[in-house]
């Protein structure tokens, strides 16, 4: 059902139920579309976008956008139908669009870390006092939903035909709003001078994609801070169009029986955990982890182009699917969360201690030598 055709009364009603059911869920939405509508990027990246907002000829109006989402308060003070009233219509209207939006083909949920650790493995090899740094600040998940879009019923189908892989990938914030919402990982904006070969690269290693997590542009009124990166969760199938390192191993496999695992020689040239992705309509994603930069508060920063991707989580620069610089994350953000082991207390405890002592020993005075007695003897006679 289109915004327009509804009245002012049912879009309250709807958002106040939203909001005060899923606040954190709607805080995600409204600031991944934020990210992409503030972007250098934003006419390729602000997808899907609202038709209020577009002019007679079909031009998107990001003035309009950008002065109704300014005046969007925290979530938090809009839970009662009296503060959905006092906002202006065209605000309305947005935050219908991002959090209330009929079309949306899928459902985010935000759930607990423990249950997306035990559902993933994530960080299972990595001692916990260092697993501090990539512990992420929330885990969303999403669920899609074949009755509304053909092309995630297709997705199920192959999903069961094939079997999945499951990997991470990093990217830039403006991405994903049109990532989860929009066109996806789009094909047509891939680099064709990949490392690799041609297409979208994930990593079973969360640790090798986190490096590509951007921290960027946030909604300045989310929750979650003004500055955050965003790590994501893919589910991609297992066809002869993907290819993949020889330490991944199938998250899920056809029945009755699973695929044998046979590597083919483009599979023996990724690094043991890559995977290469040749169609983006084989990726879907199910998690978004998020990872808030509390050591910079002073706003919003400016998108910066990316290099050629060479790695997971990386593509081209004028992708509105994907982005890969490395995390620029502050020394003194990795300072405070470092947690020493028990082996460096020893080891540093034991230099402190020969320290001391090479201390005690040069301040002591030194004595002036004596004679031997016998000597003092012989001088007497």
């Amino acid at each position: 059902m289109n915004t327009d055709s509804r009245s002012t009364n049912v879009i309250v009603d709807e958002l106040l139920t939203k909001i005060n059911g899923q606040r954190l869920e709607c805080d995600l939405l409204v600031s991944l579309f934020y990210s992409s509508a503030t972007s250098s990027r934003r006419f390729s990246v602000c997808e899907p976008f609202p038709s209020a907002f577009k002019s007679p000829t079909g031009s998107k109006q990001f003035d309009n956008i950008l002065e109704s989402l300014n005046t969007l308060p925290p979530l938090s003070l809009l839970t009662t139908k009296e503060s959905l009233y006092q906002l202006p219509t065209e605000s309305l209207k947005l935050l219908d669009f991002i959090v209330n939006n009929n079309n949306n083909d899928f459902t985010v949920k935000l759930i607990d870390y423990k249950e997306f650790e035990r559902e993933t493995l994530y960080l299972e090899d990595l001692l916990e006092h260092l697993k501090t740094s990539q512990l992420p600040s929330k885990v969303f998940r999403f669920n899609y939903d074949p009755t509304v879009k053909e092309k995630n019923a297709e997705y199920d189908r192959l999903a069961k035909q094939f079997g999945t892989l499951f990997g991470y990938h990093g990217s830039a914030n403006d991405s994903w709003n049109n990532i989860i919402r929009g066109r996806g990982f789009a094909n047509q904006y891939i680099s064709e001078t990949c490392l690799f070969g041609h297409g979208f690269y994930f990593s079973s290693d969360s640790k090798v994609s986190h490096s590509f997590v951007k921290y960027g542009r946030w909604w300045d009124k989310s929750e979650f801070g003004d500055r955050v990166g965003c790590l994501s969760g893919c589910d991609i199938i297992d066809t002869d169009q993907t290819n993949r390192g020889i330490k991944v191993s199938p998250a899920t496999s056809p029945l009755p029986s699973p695929r044998p695992t046979v590597y083919t020689e483009e599979d023996k040239e990724l690094p043991d955990h890559y995977i290469l992705s040749k169609i983006g309509g084989h990726i879907r994603v199910k998690y978004l982890l998020l990872f808030e930069d509390r050591s910079n508060s002073s706003g919003s920063s400016q998108t910066i182009p990316s290099p050629t991707p060479t790695s997971p989580g990386a593509t081209t620069s004028s992708s509105p699917a994907v982005a890969t610089a490395p995390a620029a994350v502050s020394i003194f953000t990795r300072i405070s969360q470092w947690r020493p082991s028990p082996l460096s207390i020893l080891v540093f405890s034991f230099i402190i201690y020969m320290a001391v002592l090479v201390f005690v020993g040069r301040s002591q005075p030194k004595k002036k030598p004596t004679k031997p007695l016998y000597f003092q003897s012989r001088l007497e006679l």
